[in-house]
């Protein structure tokens, strides 16, 4: 894609001046008036979507770096900074790091602004992102308990998964809320 980042946020519409600038390949013009066009862009990634390999950085400016100067494909590997994902799943490179795209379909059962519900079936150890900023205040629990939030490519929410079935909730608890009460 020409624009993987808008791909990676799940843009699904994108609005273009067709008298300045030509759209990409993998879209469709959905409506036009005069030079302006919305067309559909194809390879926008789903909301929550399932990764089976990682690199690791040092900190966010070296995946920013990365991001920005390396040809990565997002449908298959996260970038995070000092994860620890050891026995869950082999980093990029590694023997048995899969390839290519993930087959599991995440379904999202619910959502609201603080609180996303996903349903997953993993066939192997992976990584679950959900195209929505990981900013601070949200945690998240798999099948009742609470793990590690991972900070995928530079601003994702993302938990490490085993293989099974699985029932993941991001929530959002600012803290202040309780502390300023």
């Amino acid at each position: 894609s020409a624009r993987p980042s808008l791909d990676l946020l799940g843009v699904k519409y994108l609005l273009f001046d067709a008298c300045k600038e030509h759209p990409a390949a993998a879209s469709t013009v959905v409506y036009t008036q005069m030079c302006m066009q919305i067309h559909k862009n194809h390879t926008a990634f789903d909301r929550a979507f399932v990764v089976h390999s990682y690199r690791t950085f040092e900190n966010e400016s070296h995946v920013l770096e990365a991001m920005q100067t390396q040809k990565i494909d997002y449908a298959s590997t996260a970038l995070l900074t000092n994860a620890s994902l050891a026995g869950i799943l082999p980093m990029q490179g590694e023997p048995g790091a899969a390839e290519g795209a993930a087959t599991e379909r995440p379904r999202i059962v619910s959502y609201t602004s603080s609180k996303v519900e996903v349903a997953v079936d993993m066939q192997a150890g992976g990584i679950l992102v959900l195209s929505d900023l990981a900013f601070p205040g949200w945690n998240v629990y798999v099948d009742g308990q609470k793990q590690e939030l991972l900070v995928v490519d530079y601003i994702l929410r993302g938990v490490a998964l085993r293989p099974g079935k699985h029932h993941v909730s991001f929530q959002y608890d600012p803290g202040f809320a309780r502390t300023g009460v």
